[in-house]
């Protein structure tokens, strides 16, 4: 059985975006994205890309090409660093995107953890009820994540590629190998996070937390079962991602926090091709001229999409 991301469930939860296309030679996904004047796009899915032949990815570009793509832009898997260096290095964008920390759960983890880290999850974890659900009911759930979800998304800019929908967390909570982790406060939900056990790695995938989550540490209490259920599930590595948004910033506060767990790190990159120049030039004439791919994407264009 295909699990977490590299679960077909998964990519059909993006469908509220856009068609998903399995590509025919990588089998990996894309979601096609609408551009104005009637042109199309696509991309990998969030967080990144899972494939299991990256050889074959970029055989797949004369196919997007025939089906009228202007570019195809991905991140790519962050345990994945060799074989992707190795397969995508001569496109057309090839370069380091976001640093993500990882915990080795076969080491003693939770000694690692610095004293002001594990004071926290102590004190987080006597506050709060955390429990564990396996193959959540996602019609039971979907709603209270995606209220707290939304309540996360208020006090941080998640970036464009991460916004959800109350469609997209359904589905998500489906996926075959999702660990649900549910912290209350007298009685109360505060904060839920969706966990992916897919074979050997785990991913800490989605969190959402209430207003007062902050004051009360309940991302401790979350991070910390969350990472234990996974232990107990067998899985050897957790991945907690990195910062949000589109930028790697090692002064943003999420990836401060992610960096009290574990001090391992690896590196997604951003690979991106153009598929049509033509259109591609004409419709990025007036983007700012910078890093971000597509440029006529970047969100400091007046003419993003």
């Amino acid at each position: 059985m295909k699990l977490g991301y590299a679960s077909p469930r998964y990519a059909a939860s993006f469908a509220a975006i856009g068609d998903v296309l399995t590509l025919p030679r990588s089998g990996t996904w894309v979601v096609s994205r609408a551009i104005r004047g009637g042109h199309f796009d696509v991309a990998g899915l969030y967080p990144f890309s899972v494939c299991a032949k990256w050889q074959d990815l970029t055989a797949d570009v004369d196919y997007l090409r025939d089906l009228g793509a202007v570019s195809w832009v991905l991140v790519s898997d962050p345990f994945a660093q060799e074989e992707v260096s190795r397969c995508l290095k001569g496109w057309d964008v090839f370069r380091p995107f976001k640093t993500h920390f990882w915990v080795d759960l076969q080491s003693n983890w939770r000694a690692l953890r610095k004293k002001n880290t594990r004071n926290s999850c102590n004190k987080a974890l006597r506050e709060h009820t955390v429990d564990v659900v396996s193959w959540p009911d996602s019609a039971h759930f979907g709603n209270e994540f995606w209220a707290l979800y939304r309540a996360s998304s208020r006090r941080r800019d998640f970036g464009q590629a991460s916004r959800m929908s109350l469609e997209m967390i359904t589905g998500q909570l489906a996926v075959p190998g999702c660990v649900l982790v549910v912290a209350r406060r007298s009685g109360v939900c505060v904060g839920m996070m969706i966990c992916y056990a897919q074979h050997d790695t785990g991913y800490l995938h989605l969190l959402g937390l209430d207003d007062q989550a902050l004051t009360h540490g309940t991302s401790y209490a979350l991070i910390y079962r969350g990472l234990e259920s996974l232990e107990e599930r067998g899985v050897r590595r957790a991945s907690l991602g990195g910062a949000a948004g589109t930028v790697d910033d090692p002064s943003d506060g999420l990836y401060r926090f992610k960096r009290r767990w574990s001090r391992k790190v690896t590196e997604t990159m951003l690979a991106g091709v153009v598929l049509d120049p033509h259109r591609y030039s004409e419709l990025a004439g007036r983007s700012p001229r910078g890093d971000f791919f597509p440029a006529y994407r970047d969100p400091s264009s007046e003419l993003a999409d």
